[in-house]
């Protein structure tokens, strides 16, 4: 019974997945369309991750719209549309968002203080 279990879970887990990224071939399509070139392996890297990431179609298309509208017409400022798609999602949702413009941390001097401890001879190692 458990193995028949785990072979419906993984099954259902692949057809998601596989039902995730339908709309893959419209977006590349709709992209190579407004740029007026073929995409590079990074732009549909680009937006397997947004569609990993929950994106749909119809915001892919909404961002690109916003960009041509802008005379925009580059990757990045469809992908920073879509970043703040998110975040403002996020926010109305949760009132707090893990999705970020910037992909370093914002407190960087604190972070390379922390990394500069000697954690191994510091002392604190009490079991």
């Amino acid at each position: 019974c458990d193995t028949v279990e785990n072979y419906i879970r993984d099954a259902l887990e692949e057809w998601l997945e596989e039902d995730k990224y339908k709309d893959k071939d419209r977006i590349f399509e709709r992209l190579e369309a407004t740029l007026g070139r073929p995409l590079s392996k990074y732009e549909m890297d680009t937006v397997k991750e947004w569609l990993a990431e929950g994106e749909t179609y119809d915001s892919i298309s909404g961002a690109i719209e916003i960009a041509v509208f802008a005379n925009r017409r580059n990757i990045s400022y469809i992908h920073q549309i879509l970043v703040g798609y998110r975040m403002k999602r996020d926010m109305d949702r949760e009132g707090i968002s893990v999705a970020s413009n910037n992909k370093w941390n914002s407190n960087l001097d604190a972070t390379i203080e922390l990394a500069k401890e000697d954690w191994v001879n510091s002392g604190t190692w009490d079991f």
